[in-house]
């Protein structure tokens, strides 16, 4: 009679498991950038010299701004793909870092207040495995997560940051997979969007993704 009752209790626990998975929605694919040189003229090229320079690199965005002591945060805008998406993905690693906590990652919802001034949020990794989330505003920023640890980010190689903001849920951070941050914020524009690559550096994009939810 045990038996049958752990037999029945594990197949109770299955048929649950499998309702869970059979309610989750499959995400549906806005648009997706793998930087294909016929692709070029929608990302900016910029050349400041031997500071700065961005464009499309063997199928990567690239900004190399390994001679520079200042930060390099480029700012794209608003990507129009006739629906607000619910998800955005990034694929992206350094190629070159003078620091050894070199700092880069996701610029999104961002809202230009004047010619240098923007209010924003970032989603950043660092070269010796920390994350950051933070929340730009006046002239100032907050964390909305500080610098954490996590083994999942891989040092030196390709990294994919997913952000997954859908109505009335929590948002959520991902680094290659793994669930790394919840926080219940304003809803964001993820649309509007940049890559942040610190000082004495270079960050090769392989990949940005815009993705919704399907309904059930």
């Amino acid at each position: 009679m045990a038996y049958k009752i752990t037999l029945l209790t594990a197949a109770l626990v299955l048929m649950q498991l499998f309702h869970v998975v059979a309610q989750t929605p499959s995400p549906t694919v806005l648009w997706q950038e793998h930087f294909n040189e016929d692709g070029s003229s929608r990302w900016p090229v910029i050349n400041h010299g031997d500071t700065a320079t961005a464009g499309i690199v063997k199928g990567n965005y690239v900004l190399n701004n390994l001679h520079s002591s200042w930060y390099f945060a480029l700012r794209l805008g608003a990507v129009d793909l006739g629906s607000a998406p619910q998800i955005l993905e990034m694929k992206m690693k350094m190629t070159d870092h003078v620091k050894e906590d070199a700092t880069y990652g996701i610029i999104w919802n961002v809202d230009k207040k004047s010619a240098r001034v923007f209010d924003e949020n970032s989603f950043l990794i660092t070269t010796d495995g920390h994350f950051t989330i933070q929340r730009r505003e006046n002239m100032g920023s907050a964390p909305i997560k500080e610098y954490t640890a996590c083994a999942c980010i891989r040092k030196d190689d390709y990294n994919v940051l997913r952000i997954e903001q859908v109505p009335g849920q929590p948002c959520r951070f991902y680094i290659n997979d793994q669930l790394v941050h919840t926080a219940t914020l304003p809803a964001t524009n993820l649309a509007s969007i940049g890559f942040f690559c610190d000082r004495r550096a270079t960050l090769a994009t392989d990949h940005i993704k815009f993705a919704v939810y399907n309904k059930n």
